[in-house]
C-alpha cells in the first residue's frame, strides 16, 4: 500500500469516525432531553400522589396488615 493509498483510508476513517460521533452526540443529547422531561413528569406525579394521600384516610396497601391466613 503506498502513501497516497494510507493517506485516503485514514480520511475515510477520519470522516466516518466524525459522523459517527456526531450521530452519538445527537443520541445522546435526545436522551438528555427525555430524561428530563420524564424527571419532571414523575416530580408532578410525586406532587399530584402527595396531594392525594394528605386528603386520603385511607391506609396505603403498604401500611394494611396483612390478611388472615385460612
Amino acid at each position: 500500500m503506498d502513501l497516497e493509498q494510507r493517506l485516503t483510508e485514514l480520511e475515510m476513517r477520519f470522516t466516518y469516525q466524525e459522523r459517527l460521533i456526531e450521530e452519538l452526540n445527537e443520541v445522546l443529547t435526545h436522551q438528555a432531553r427525555e430524561l428530563e422531561r420524564l424527571v419532571h413528569r414523575l416530580e408532578r406525579l410525586e406532587t399530584c400522589l402527595e396531594s392525594c394521600m394528605q386528603g386520603s384516610t385511607t391506609p396505603l396497601p403498604s401500611e394494611e396488615p396483612p390478611p388472615p391466613h385460612y
